[in-house]
């Protein structure tokens, strides 16, 4: 029992320590202003990313994760299948993680059939630490984490953790969004 906790643990530790100098003030959503439009505000943030601008009225699936978070790993296959699905509905699906490219190719290489179908951005901290900063219930400290935001914008849902029922919650949400008129 012990050495189960020791591995579930080190990931969030490790992932703790990676982000201990980001400041995260309770009920604070967005550093330094209020911000109406959270799509407008990562777009300033990816502006030097590989990730192409983020259009208006599009629907945003944005995934935190890490090649050594099992759970990320586990669930990236369904998520993979979700943005197959919506891929020519105006969804776009965003993952970001604080590892470097040169690291998820040497993970890719050991793990020749990994596939992540996300738009990719690595070690982008300032937009890393913006999206930890929607996570009210572990302050950004727990992947994966995810954020839905509506085609209007605004943020509806964020959650952690990789399972069956946050992918039914993803693809729920995408389902309702496609349906709400603009």
């Amino acid at each position: 029992m012990k050495s189960l906790n020791c591995f579930l643990l080190i990931p969030l530790l490790f992932w703790q320590v990676q982000f201990s100098s980001f400041s995260h003030q309770e009920n604070e959503l967005f550093p330094d202003s209020e911000v109406e439009n959270f799509r407008d505000y990562l777009n300033v943030l990816i502006d030097s990313d590989d990730i192409s601008p983020l259009l208006e009225d599009e629907i945003l699936v944005i995934n935190l994760w890490a090649t050594w978070c099992g759970p990320c790993i586990q669930e990236i296959p369904e998520l993979n299948e979700l943005v197959d699905k919506y891929h020519d509905q105006n969804v776009r699906f965003l993952a970001f993680s604080d590892e470097s490219k040169a690291d998820f190719e040497k993970f890719r290489t050991r793990r020749p059939s990994f596939e992540f179908n996300f738009e990719k951005s690595f070690e982008n901290f300032e937009a890393l630490e913006a999206l930890m900063k929607l996570d009210q219930e572990y302050q950004g400290r727990a992947i994966p984490l995810h954020i839905l935001v509506m085609k209007d914008g605004s943020v509806k849902e964020v959650f952690v953790g990789g399972s069956k029922y946050n992918i039914q919650r993803i693809e729920s949400f995408i389902k309702k969004e496609i349906k709400r008129k603009s």
